[in-house]
């Protein structure tokens, strides 16, 4: 037996989520609800940690307004509610809203288990959320050791050495160090 999808809207979504009893994260991506899964991978966190640790520092060392948020921090994306293991934010200050409003210009997601096919669905979804929203993507394997970069010109290449960002002229990020 087929079970049918359901899909709901951002107002239904925002309601549910408030009903939510506990300290979980949801998604709404294309009018499906998807948690954010604990990842208990120590590789993981340490790789979206480096990689944030090399960005805030970059903003920091060149006086770049702006700031990066961690897999905790949600945002609304062309009324969907996404979730990023990192984001990048530039020119403005934190809204403090559960979803903000204000738009990253580089999302990271790296993938907990390159065999999980939700966790992959969601990705692809959320890439084409982001993509069409004008957003770089970063997509890190810990398997393959590699970062795929996506942007929204639909450009597309592998980065198996170091990671650089247009928007962030002298960022250097070495893969080597990232994936441990």
């Amino acid at each position: 037996m087929v079970q049918e999808r359901q899909f709901i809207d951002a107002a239904v979504f925002d309601q549910w989520v408030a009903a939510q009893p506990g300290d979980h994260h949801y998604e709404l991506i294309h009018g499906e609800i998807f948690e954010k899964a604990m990842v208990t991978k120590d590789a993981h966190g340490i790789s979206v940690s480096i990689l944030i640790g090399y960005l805030t520092q970059h903003l920091i060392a060149h006086d770049i307004e702006g700031y990066v948020t961690g897999e905790t921090s949600g945002y609304l994306i062309n009324d969907k509610r996404c979730i990023p293991d990192a984001a990048l934010v530039l020119g403005q200050t934190p809204t403090g809203e559960a979803y903000s409003t204000n738009q990253p210009i580089l999302v990271i997601e790296v993938i907990s288990d390159d065999e999980n096919s939700t966790e992959l669905r969601a990705l692809t979804l959320k890439r084409e959320v982001y993509l069409d929203a004008g957003i770089v993507v970063w997509e890190g394997s810990i398997t393959g050791r590699y970062v795929d970069v996506y942007t929204p010109d639909g450009r597309y290449r592998r980065v198996r050495d170091t990671l650089t960002l247009d928007a962030l002229p002298g960022l250097s990020i070495p893969l080597d160090k990232v994936f441990r």
